[in-house]
Order: C-alpha cells, then sequence, then structure tokens
C-alpha cells in the first residue's frame, strides 16, 4: 500500500464500502427507472443519456470515447433510444457528414429527472463536510478515477 498510516482493516472497510456504494447505485436506479414513466429504458441506456447531456449536441465517436464503446455498439443502442423517443440525430450545420446525437424533451426530462436523484446524493454525501475534507474526497475520488483511467 502507497500509504503506510492507513491500516489493512481500514482499506477493506473502504474497499467493502465502495463495493456496496456501487452495487445499491445500480438497484436504485434500476428500480427507480422500473416504477418511473421512463421503465423502457436500461441504467445502461440512462448513462448515454447522461453522456449525451442536457444542452449539448455530441457526435458519435464523441460518446462512443467517452463510455469506451465502439461506434457500432454504441450506433445499436442510440438506435434503441431514438425509436423509444429519448434522443435524436441532427446534422452537423458546417459539415453535414458528421451527424451530432441530441435529446429529445422526452429525453431532456429523464436527464434532469436522474441529475435530482445524483444532486440528493450529493446532498447527502457533502452535509456536515468542511472545505478540507470535500478537498480530500475530490483528490481521492480523483486518483481512483485515475487509476481506472488506466485500463483503457
Amino acid at each position: 500500500m502507497a500509504n503506510d498510516s492507513i491500516t489493512k482493516q481500514q482499506s477493506n472497510t473502504i474497499n467493502d464500502l465502495l463495493f456496496r456504494l456501487y452495487d445499491r447505485v445500480r438497484y436504485v436506479e434500476d428500480s427507480e427507472l422500473k416504477k418511473s414513466p421512463f421503465s423502457d429504458i436500461t441504467a445502461r441506456e440512462l448513462h448515454l443519456i447522461h453522456v449525451v447531456s442536457l444542452h449539448d449536441k455530441k457526435p458519435i465517436s464523441r460518446i462512443a470515447r467517452q463510455l469506451n464503446l465502439t461506434k457500432g455498439t454504441l450506433t445499436k443502442s442510440i438506435d434503441q433510444l431514438e425509436d423509444k423517443g429519448y434522443v435524436e440525430r441532427i446534422r452537423n450545420k458546417k459539415d453535414r457528414r458528421v451527424i451530432n446525437i441530441g435529446l429529445t424533451k422526452k429525453g431532456r426530462v429523464l436527464y434532469r429527472a436522474h441529475n435530482k436523484l445524483h444532486q440528493q446524493a450529493m446532498s447527502s454525501l457533502l452535509s456536515g463536510m468542511d472545505k478540507n475534507e470535500v478537498e480530500a474526497l475530490i483528490n481521492a475520488l480523483q486518483q481512483m478515477s485515475d487509476y481506472f483511467e488506466t485500463f483503457k
């Protein structure tokens, strides 16, 4: 371990908490989707909608990079979300060969509902933390994110 002041027990506790957190977030997203007006999509499709973003119109290649998917795999998912009415293809005005993906009204409503759930989770996490604790959390999460980026 890089930090000798952290015990094996602390490391195991953090690992267990992260595993349970990941599992619980997936469960909550799935169960909330099933009982919502958006029960026709999966959590994976929900994350694709989140990457497309509220106001951006992004090319498929950029979305594919963000999600670590091939353009072919992403195109199939985009087709399904387009059929369900959540996204639309928009031809780029500057380069007609480029197709951008944007959210429809239905997609924007879903994005806002999903974002609200995440904002509530962040409020719960950060309540009672001081500025230094928030910075330490940001740094720790950035280190973990950087580590997992090495697996591309």
